[in-house]
């Protein structure tokens, strides 16, 4: 009866304090858990939103770049052709495509939605529901 609570009582130290310490482990490809700093030289007709869009998948971040530049971006609304801008990523960040490229296709209004794959076929719309 006795070994049966020394059993319980070192599952539950292993439990609280083995699995938050793995918990904290984050795999990397790269080996580096210090986050990426890129360079980006703002072309004609760039702006903070469009920049956070390609960098971060997400317009609305436009703010971590203004934060990273406070020193050289005076009016958030604008920024300079020429202008060397800090954009600090996650580690291990890959762009997908080229930014040339990527701004192209989004300036034509061409945009890709990445989606998980799925074995269900498409629905098509019906006449009731309209989608």
């Amino acid at each position: 009866m006795q070994w049966r609570w020394s059993i319980i009582l070192a599952a539950l130290i292993v439990l609280t304090l083995v699995t938050p310490l793995r918990a904290e482990q984050h795999w990397d490809p790269t080996g580096s858990t210090l986050p990426v700093e890129a360079l980006h030289k703002v072309e004609a007709s760039d702006n903070l939103h469009l920049l956070a869009a390609y960098y971060y998948g997400d317009a609305r971040q436009w703010y971590r770049i203004h934060e990273a530049n406070l020193h050289q971006i005076k009016d958030r609304n604008l920024i300079q052709p020429g202008q060397v801008l800090r954009i600090i990523l996650s580690p291990g960040w890959i762009p997908l495509e080229k930014y040339a490229e990527w701004k192209g296709r989004v300036r034509e209004g061409v945009y890709t939605v990445r989606m998980p794959f799925s074995d269900e076929p498409e629905q098509q719309p019906t006449e009731e529901t309209g989608f």
